[in-house]
């Protein structure tokens, strides 16, 4: 038996990726880039020399991941599939993107926090 809430979310769901789709999607991303605060040519600067960081894992950066590693594993209700040694690499290499993204020369304590918030998010989305 299907619900109400389930056709009218279908069909929200529907409309948002038949409006996205590649043909509407360029003129959106151009009323999208128009009121943007930085040029195409700035931006692309930026990405080209945010690449070229490599941030280094601070002590306190480290200790927050391994920490939230370690409070990951211990918990009871885990999936243990999903909390492995992989994840304690992906939130390495998810916080020194996000140093990269901010311009850091060091992987800080906000990065290693957005990371985990990122992976809380991922991890709580099922």
């Amino acid at each position: 038996m299907t619900s109400f809430y389930s056709i009218t979310k279908n069909r929200l769901i529907a409309d948002f990726i038949l409006n996205n789709s590649p043909n509407n999607f360029s003129e959106n991303f151009k009323d999208t880039i128009q009121s943007f605060p930085w040029s195409i040519d700035t931006l692309s600067c930026y990405i080209s020399c945010a690449k070229e960081l490599k941030p280094n894992l601070t002590d306190e950066s480290s200790e927050i991941l391994k920490k939230y590693y370690q409070f990951c594993r211990l918990k009871i209700d885990r999936d243990t599939s999903r909390t492995t040694i992989r994840m304690l690499e992906s939130l390495t290499r998810i916080s020194t993107a996000h140093a990269k993204l901010m311009f850091h020369s060091e992987v800080t304590i906000e990065d290693a926090l957005s990371a985990i918030d990122l992976m809380d998010h991922s991890l709580c989305s099922d």
